[in-house]
C-alpha cells in the first residue's frame, strides 16, 4: 500500500521534493544534489513570465528542437508505442485522458485514432494552435495548475517529457492525484540521471541543460517522489525512442557536450537528405517510462 499523499510544500525551494530533506551539495557545478536521497535539481526559481519566454515557438523550431513538426514520423511512432503500454496497463478503461504539456498534439492525435477521448494543455501558443486548427484536437493554452477540471472525470494524466521542465513538479503531481478517481493513472517520461549511460557521460550528459531542464530524477528518486504523493508505482523502467538520423544530428549539434557537438555539426552539414530520413529505435537506458496509480 502506498503512503498517504503529502501536501505540496510551498516553502522554500530548498526542500527536496523526493524525500523532504534540506541538505544539498553542488553537483556538476550547475546542479544541486540532495545529500539524503540523491535527487538532483537546478537551483533556479523561474517566474511565470520567464517560463513563458522560454517556451515560445522557437523552442520547437531551432532552440531545443531543430524542427519539431518536421519530425512528425518519429513523434507518431513514439506516441503509438507509449499508447500501447498505456492500453496494456489500463485495460479497457483508458479514456478519457489529459495531457500536461501537449505541444503540437501528437499524443492527442494518437488517442483520437484509437477512439480514446483526450484533451491537453500547454504554455506555448503556436503549438496549441496547431494542435487545435491542424490536428483537430482539444488543446488549450494555459497553466495546468490554474485550470478548473472536473474531479474524477479523467482516468489518466500524462506528462510526456514534461516533468523535467517544471519549477514545482510536486504541485502538478498533487493536483493530478486530487483530480484522478480511485484507480486512476499517471504516466510520465523523463530522463534518468541515475542510469549507467548518464553516469558515464557525467556533466556531458545531453539532458543537462538548465534552465529548460530543472528536475533530474533517477529510478529511485522518482519512485520515492511519487510514493510520497500517494501513488503506487507500477512501472519505472527505461524505454526505447524512435529517432531519425537528421533529428539525432540536429539535437547533438545543438545540445551535445564536448567533441560530440562539433562532430555532429559537420555531419549535419554533409549527410545526404535520404540518409537523414532513415529511422531507428534506440534505448540508451536513460529515458524513464513511469506508470503510477492512485490506490482504489
Amino acid at each position: 500500500m502506498s503512503a498517504e499523499p503529502i501536501p505540496v510544500n510551498v516553502e522554500a525551494q530548498r526542500t527536496c521534493i523526493s524525500c523532504g530533506g534540506v541538505r544539498w551539495a553542488t553537483h556538476f557545478r550547475v546542479l544541486q544534489r540532495c545529500r539524503d536521497c540523491g535527487f538532483i535539481k537546478a537551483e533556479m526559481d523561474l517566474s511565470p513570465e520567464q517560463v513563458r519566454r522560454l517556451y515560445q515557438e522557437d523552442y520547437f523550431q531551432g532552440e531545443e528542437y531543430g524542427d519539431y513538426l518536421a519530425d512528425a514520423v518519429s513523434h507518431r511512432k513514439n506516441f503509438d508505442a507509449r499508447l500501447a503500454v498505456v492500453r496494456r496497463l489500463m485495460g479497457k478503461n483508458v479514456g478519457p485522458v489529459f495531457e500536461i504539456g501537449c505541444a503540437y498534439g501528437f499524443w492527442l492525435e494518437a488517442c483520437s485514432r484509437a477512439g480514446i477521448e483526450a484533451a491537453g494543455v500547454d504554455v506555448c501558443v503556436e503549438p496549441v494552435r496547431h494542435a487545435r486548427m491542424v490536428m483537430g484536437q482539444r488543446a488549450q493554452v494555459g497553466d495546468f495548475l490554474a485550470l478548473s477540471l472536473p474531479k474524477g472525470f479523467y482516468n489518466a494524466f500524462c506528462m510526456w517529457d514534461t516533468i523535467e521542465h517544471l519549477a514545482n513538479p510536486e504541485a502538478f503531481v498533487a493536483k493530478a492525484y486530487d483530480l484522478l478517481p480511485p484507480g486512476g493513472w499517471l504516466f510520465i517520461t523523463t530522463g534518468d540521471i541515475g542510469s549507467l549511460y548518464a553516469s558515464w557521460r557525467g556533466p556531458r550528459w545531453r539532458m543537462i541543460h538548465p534552465p529548460t531542464h530543472l528536475q533530474y530524477f533517477s529510478t529511485a528518486t522518482m519512485r520515492q517522489f511519487l510514493t510520497r504523493h500517494g501513488f503506487q508505482v507500477m512501472r519505472c523502467q527505461s524505454t526505447p525512442m524512435y529517432r531519425n538520423v537528421g533529428e539525432t544530428l540536429e539535437r547533438v549539434a545543438r545540445l551535445g557536450k564536448g567533441v560530440s557537438q562539433p562532430i555532429a555539426q559537420v555531419l549535419r552539414r554533409y549527410t545526404p537528405d535520404w540518409l537523414k530520413q532513415c529511422g531507428f529505435w534506440l534505448d540508451l537506458g536513460d529515458i524513464l517510462y513511469v506508470a503510477a496509480r492512485k490506490p482504489l
